[in-house]
């Protein structure tokens, strides 16, 4: 309730029915012996001041019950754990899902949850313990005292198209800035950057549709190194100029970590040769 200030989004969440999480509400008022934890608002609820001052409270107990319930709780290749963890689909494909693949080989039994929901509310969900682990590229500041940020590796970009689009446009596969201008240029909806400020003709969601559009012959794009290995295209040099780099993260919180989530991380530091 405190997170989403509406009762009917809180009760969603938990699955419970709306008179549920004020029936719970009330209860928890009566055993604190206060009068109120929330008042109406405009638009849902708002919590009260006493509200605000026991929240941190609460969350920081939780988590130290969550702590010491997977402290309590042995990790083999017998146990059965859900691990959470964020990770960019394209990521996913060409080095998350071989660190999973090589870790359920070792612990068949452990369940893998795989969202790509925006860095901000998963760093919200991290810290708040829906989360077990964030993989992300793009660039995050950790705030917070409880979360832990380890860079796994730096990537750098690639511009890349199809020989028949090359051979359309007279060029070969070293371009410079001045005739990357001239082209129609591919890179995903609010990437994190802009090109030489050069807008794209084309913002895909993504970067597997971006691959698609230049797949397809519509302009040229620009991804990772290892995103492009195998792939029926051409990468292509820059001949006056460096595209941008990007650092892969890991991040995840200290306080609730579960040793399942433990042994998973050493499984990619291990991929990414990190001691």
């Amino acid at each position: 309730m405190y997170q989403h200030k509406n009762i009917s989004r809180a009760a969603d969440e938990l699955q419970f029915t709306p008179q549920n999480v004020s029936q719970a509400i009330r209860e928890l008022e009566r055993q604190l012996d206060i009068k109120r934890l929330f008042v109406k608002a405009q638009r849902g609820v708002r919590p009260t001041e006493e509200a605000e001052r026991i929240y941190p409270i609460i969350v920081n107990a939780l988590g130290l019950m969550a702590k010491a319930e997977q402290e309590l709780k042995t990790f083999d290749e017998n146990s059965e754990w859900t691990i959470k963890l964020r990770c960019p689909s394209h990521m996913a494909k060409f080095a998350i899902l071989k660190c999973i693949k090589t870790f359920r080989e070792k612990y068949p039994r452990v369940r893998f949850i795989i969202v790509n929901t925006d860095v901000e509310t998963s760093l919200s969900d991290l810290e708040n313990n829906k989360l077990d682990l964030l993989i992300t590229l793009s660039p995050v500041k950790v705030q917070a005292d409880n979360l832990v940020s380890v860079v796994l590796k730096d990537y750098e970009h690639t511009l890349f198209a199809t020989q028949a689009f090359l051979d359309k446009n007279g060029i070969t596969n070293v371009i410079s800035v001045a005739q990357l201008k001239n082209l129609p240029f591919i890179l995903p909806y609010k990437s994190k950057y802009t090109l030489f400020n050069i807008n794209p003709i084309i913002a895909p969601a993504s970067v597997e549709m971006m691959y698609d559009a230049v797949l397809d012959g519509m302009g040229v794009g620009a991804a990772i190194n290892d995103y492009l290995t195998n792939k029926p295209v051409v990468k292509l040099t820059l001949s006056d100029g460096r595209l941008l780099e990007q650092t892969l993260q890991c991040l995840y919180n200290k306080n609730t970590i579960n040793k399942a989530t433990i042994a998973f991380v050493k499984t990619l530091f291990n991929y990414f040769n990190i001691n």
